[in-house]
């Protein structure tokens, strides 16, 4: 056990470096060794071609594995799987699904789906919510945009200070964050 447990820190410490040909080689040995936290790193890298070629039929296996461990990571990423083959239907349930788990980056992304009409009916006032309950949760994008539309005048001419307040803060925030902890959820999307 010890064994893995190294290999596993070893995989992250190769992710942190941006080496991912031996990332992709650690976490494809553990999960193939059955350590289940492994799955949706594994797939993610499948997913986003990096330390191994593109491929989307392992990306599902190992992403779909992950979110019937209960991995809510693994949920998100086999959203996005779907979402790049325009599968609106499959996208928005399990988004849901993760927003009633007060998943952020499901929140986050659902309010940018909203703002922007991508699956859904362009709603800005249902985005600003999910962007305000992204930010309750920690989201620092989540804050920046909320803060941005209250800056565009959606939430009425006398916020647009305080959008500019959030703006600026979630901006500096996100920085220090990617600069401490480039993998925090708080600034992922």
């Amino acid at each position: 056990m010890e064994k893995l447990r190294d290999k596993f820190n070893s995989a992250e410490s190769a992710i942190l470096k941006e080496n991912y040909e031996e990332a992709f080689a650690l976490y494809k040995e553990l999960s193939e060794a059955g350590y289940d936290s492994c799955f949706t790193m594994l797939g993610s890298l499948y997913f986003m071609g990096k330390g191994t070629k593109k491929n989307n039929i392992e990306a599902e296996r190992w992403l779909r594995m992950s979110a019937e461990n209960g991995y809510l990571d693994g949920q998100f990423y086999l959203a996005k799987l779907y979402w790049e083959d325009n599968e609106a239907d499959v996208v928005i349930d399990i988004l849901n699904g993760l927003v009633k788990k007060d998943y952020s980056l499901a929140i986050f992304r659902l309010g940018r789906f909203f703002e922007d009409g991508t699956f859904v009916k362009r709603d800005t006032d249902t985005a600003m919510e999910y962007y305000r309950k992204a930010m309750e949760c920690g989201h620092v994008f989540g804050e920046n945009r909320y803060g941005l539309m209250l800056l565009k005048g959606y939430g009425g001419f006398r916020y647009i200070p305080k959008g500019i307040i959030m703006y600026i803060r979630s901006f500096v925030k996100g920085i220090r964050i990617a600069g401490k902890f480039p993998l925090d959820d708080s600034i992922r999307t």
